[in-house]
């Protein structure tokens, strides 16, 4: 069983990456929406920005669930991330000797070189983020989805750094985390009146809040980076 699955991912793969390297424009195109946080993230948090200023009626509930939204896409990429150290290492397919690979025009074949492909960390923070802006914006949360699945997914399998199957347990890990969790959060934002917090005390808690969206928006690359900093200066000062 496992064998036919793994084998239908290679197929489906090889039928996705197959297309790269025919078109140099559609290759750089798909190579600039993959690597580009204006075509991923950025537009997912402006949607998410413009539901919490939509004063109409019901905005404290959309609120609290926007919070819990993104509490629980923070969840569900630190559960990716742990399944991803846990499990068993897979190559991604630009890195797979056995894969006839191509890469496209404009990508770097070294490009997350030590990394796990399995799961997808993009499909899981951008399914969760989408499942739970659907959860209270169905019609936001359908586009996201969409988003998710055109703008997210399929760029990272046509330029070979996934495996659909890596993208569709990465999309199954937001899914069900955002739907076991979205409604503790959200509770515990209406417990916690995090609301009249932000309106006492807006000077912390909005630039914190811009903060969160932004990492959120960028793939935490900022904070890794700062966290590999730190270890390897500890590090040097421990020699």
């Amino acid at each position: 069983m496992l064998e036919s699955l793994n084998q239908l991912d290679h197929h489906v793969f090889s039928a996705i990456n197959g297309v790269a390297g025919e078109f140099r424009g559609l290759d750089r195109v798909i190579v600039f929406i993959r690597d580009s946080y204006i075509a991923k993230g950025i537009p997912v948090m402006m949607i998410w920005w413009g539901l919490w200023f939509d004063q109409r009626p019901g905005a404290r509930q959309t609120r609290e669930g926007l919070l819990a939204a993104l509490a629980v896409s923070i969840v569900a990429i630190f559960v990716g991330r742990l399944l991803a150290l846990t499990l068993p290492f897979r190559d991604r397919p630009i890195h797979d000797a056995a894969m006839e690979v191509i890469v496209p025009v404009g990508a770097r074949a070294e490009t997350l070189m030590g990394w796990s492909s399995f799961p997808s960390d993009h499909a899981v923070l951008f399914f969760s983020l989408a499942t739970g802006i659907f959860l209270v914006n169905r019609i936001m949360g359908g586009i996201l989805l969409f988003h998710a699945v055109t703008i997210i997914s399929l760029p990272r399998i046509y330029s070979g750094l996934h495996f659909p199957g890596d993208i569709l347990f990465g999309a199954l890990i937001g899914v069900v985390v955002t739907l076991l969790a979205f409604s503790f959060f959200k509770t515990l934002a209406y417990r916690l009146n995090a609301l009249s917090i932000a309106e006492r005390h807006a000077h912390i808690f909005y630039p914190v809040l811009f903060f969160i969206t932004f990492q959120t928006a960028s793939m935490f690359d900022s904070s890794r980076d700062l966290v590999n900093f730190l270890y390897a200066a500890a590090r040097a000062l421990g020699t």
